[in-house]
């Protein structure tokens, strides 16, 4: 088990699996370069990771999940892990990214509820889809159906 999934598994167990942002990771890869991790004295202690996914033109990407040791959590890492994230899609040009989540947590970075009809593979309250705009700034609204880049699926 490399040591993200060690975060994964002790952050969220593997209810995480049943989720429907979990479907678009699914045969997808993660895209390294603007992805992060919190290190502390040489321990992985965080992870946040950033997908690409097709549906609205010229596509979004998707972020999360966000998980930091349980140990380790109440301790700001995981905003860090979200803004550090941001500005790598950011420098990137990445147009959108999209997440599963609650605003309280996403909104304080550029994160607004989608006010387009987006659809997920998969269960999900809509009222936590959240989107945010290059920048953190004019958040397009996400209408059709949210999935794996047919290039990252596996044949």
């Amino acid at each position: 088990m490399s040591a993200i999934d060690a975060v994964l598994l002790a952050a969220f167990g593997p209810g995480r699996f049943a989720k429907a942002a979990e479907r678009l990771r699914e045969g997808n890869a993660a895209r390294a370069e603007l992805s992060r991790v919190a290190l502390a004295d040489g321990d992985l202690i965080g992870t946040c990771r950033i997908w690409p996914v097709d549906g609205p033109p010229g596509g979004v990407m998707l972020l999360g999940p966000i998980a930091v040791r349980p140990d380790r959590q109440r301790s700001g890492t995981a905003a860090v892990l979200i803004s550090e994230t941001l500005k790598a899609c950011d420098a990137a040009g990445v147009t959108a990214v999209v997440c599963v989540g609650n605003l309280w947590l996403f909104g304080p970075h550029g994160f607004v509820a989608n006010t387009g009809n987006a659809e997920l593979p998969g269960p999900v309250d809509l009222k936590r889809l959240l989107v945010r705009g290059h920048g953190g700034r004019d958040a397009p609204a996400l209408n059709g159906k949210l999935s794996v880049p047919r290039a990252a699926r596996r044949a």
